[in-house]
């Protein structure tokens, strides 16, 4: 019983089919359909001209045997052998002559047993079939001084004509087997042909790992569905490498950022339990330092949540309509409170608004405020400039500080990035600002943008869509 049950479930699986073999079915079936309906339409239209062209030669030997019977002078002798000359010249045509109770007068010698009798179907033209007899048959009465004298069956032999029709179709049926084979042979090398790209691109996808997102699938020089199919595995390849390489960069700098202070707070931990417990001063500096480490660490941990939020899109703009001088106002006036030793300025229309997040937005440009204060001398100038035109809202904040080198801007939004490692880490930065910034413009459906020049300051353009 097991074993019964075993075989009926092998049985149940599907049995796997090759999409090459699928399309070779589907391409030999198409080709066989149409095969076969172009030749059976050629048999039939054979067939129906070569009895269309026997009826005909059946009329006119019928009305030529009339007209010869009708210009008799005097009463016809229907036994008269001239009145049969129209089956010499056809030899398929064969012409009885018989008198009004169906008695045979006359024949052309062509005996032809089981044709309807002369009485049936007169002024119709019949199509007699049996077996292998074909015959094309008239009959018409013989009339003489409005009376009638006897009957006229002309017929047509169609065994050469079916002869032929036979030939035709054992030929026909040759051909078709042999353009089925034919369609089944091709259909498959032209399907695996055509396949050869998807099989490539298994093979690569087999041999892609997490470890090695290097491989990639050769394109072709033919711009099909195909080839462009492998284009877009090579870039979606291109972009989980990308996102992979990102992603552990993104955590081996995170690992790296936390292992520092974990060290220093460690350090003067063990700091404490050595020597600390009897000097106060120590101490206090031991408690400062872990104080400034655990605040520096809360900083990170709660810039990356907000980083994996974003990722995951939890984090969900909640967009209004507000005034820019406000928003601008609010962020100079605060900054003059932390960086007293800096001049702001601001540049806004009093009729200008914004449509975005504001608590996002003032997130934003706090961020490009506190790291042009960080890298702008004492009594540098910070500007915030807000602008619209046809297409959005622009804002500007510009200072005059060390700036930043040509070749370091197109990295500056990457996290972590660093353009000056020891001192950013110095000033208390993680290299997470301006990542957090790009989101937050990003997520709006605006553009960011740098200007910068070595020792002549930075300008940091943000461009937000209107409603």
């Amino acid at each position: 019983m097991f074993s019964v049950t075993k075989l009926l479930a092998k049985l149940k699986k599907p049995i796997p089919r090759k999409l090459s073999w699928r399309l070779t079915l589907i391409y030999a079936a198409l080709f066989s359909a149409v095969l076969i309906v172009l030749n059976a339409g050629t048999l039939f239209g054979v067939r129906y001209y070569m009895v269309e062209q026997a009826k005909q030669q059946v009329r006119s030997s019928t009305e030529n045997t009339l007209g010869r019977l009708s210009a008799s002078a005097g009463a016809a002798n229907l036994s008269d052998p001239a009145y049969l000359s129209e089956a010499g010249t056809v030899s398929e045509i064969n012409i009885a002559i018989t008198n009004p109770s169906g008695k045979q007068i006359s024949s052309s010698n062509k005996t032809l047993a089981g044709l309807p009798g002369p009485s049936s179907g007169i002024g119709n033209i019949l199509v007699y079939e049996s077996h292998d007899r074909h015959f094309i048959v008239e009959n018409t009465r013989i009339t003489e001084t409005n009376q009638m004298i006897g009957y006229l069956q002309v017929s047509y032999d169609m065994r050469s004509e079916y002869r032929f029709i036979k030939l035709l179709f054992a030929f026909m049926a040759l051909a078709d087997f042999l353009g089925v084979a034919f369609a089944i042979l091709t259909g498959f090398l032209l399907s695996r042909r055509a396949l050869r790209p998807i099989d490539t691109l298994t093979k690569t996808a087999r041999k892609i790992s997490v470890g090695d997102l290097s491989r990639r699938v050769e394109v072709g020089p033919a711009d099909d569905e195909l080839s462009r199919l492998a284009v877009t595995f090579n870039e979606m390849i291109e972009r989980l490498q990308n996102s992979f390489e990102k992603q552990s960069r993104f955590v081996s700098d995170a690992s790296h950022e936390l292992r520092t202070p974990i060290a220093v707070i460690k350090g003067y931990a063990d700091l404490i339990d050595q020597w600390a417990k009897n000097d106060p001063q120590v101490l206090e500096e031991s408690v400062a330092a872990i104080r400034k480490e655990a605040n520096g660490m809360a900083a990170l941990v709660e810039q990356l949540l907000f980083l994996a939020r974003g990722d995951n899109k939890k984090l969900k703009p909640q967009k209004e309509n507000f005034p820019a001088s406000g928003l601008l106002h609010e962020i100079v006036e605060e900054s003059k409170l932390v960086a007293p030793n800096h001049c702001f300025e601001e540049t806004v229309p009093e009729n200008l608004r914004i449509y975005a997040d504001r608590k996002l937005l003032k997130q934003a440009l706090r961020a490009l405020v506190d790291n042009a204060v960080k890298y702008t001398p004492e009594k540098g100038t910070i500007q915030l400039a807000a602008s619209d035109d046809d297409t959005g809202v622009k804002i500007h904040v510009t200072d005059t500080g060390i700036g930043i080198s040509e070749n370091e801007l197109p990295k500056i939004f990457d996290r972590f990035y660093r353009v000056d490692e020891d001192r950013s880490r110095e000033k208390g930065g993680s290299g997470l600002g301006l990542s957090i910034v790009k989101w937050i413009v990003d997520v709006h459906g605006g553009n960011i943008s740098v200007e910068s020049e070595k020792g002549k300051g930075t300008s940091v353009s943000i461009h937000l869509p209107k409603k």
